[in-house]
């Protein structure tokens, strides 16, 4: 039996329906859906459960936000360079 990890989701019945994820780490942990990885819900979306009490299909759906962030270490930043505004004369 493989390792994995679970989001709960509450059901409009107040259940809570289980929905299991082998991305990531996998540590059998349990997650709430506010709570979740990224790298859980990216994997989680569009999985559908159906619940064991009244019989609802819950659909996880949503989007996952990958941001680039570029930092500059001062010990690599390039050095700036001069330049010099060279004008030409058109003759007329």
């Amino acid at each position: 039996m493989g390792m994995f990890d679970s989001l709960y989701v509450d059901c409009c019945c107040g259940n809570k329906v289980e929905f299991q994820s082998n991305a990531g780490d996998c540590t059998c942990e349990s997650y709430q859906i506010n709570n979740v990885l990224n790298s859980i819900a990216g994997y989680l979306i569009g999985s559908t459960e159906k619940c064991d009490v009244c019989g609802a299909i819950i659909t996880l759906r949503g989007s996952v936000v990958l941001v680039a962030e570029f930092t500059h270490n001062a010990a690599h930043e390039p050095t700036a360079t001069k330049t010099k505004n060279k004008r030409r004369r058109v003759s007329e």
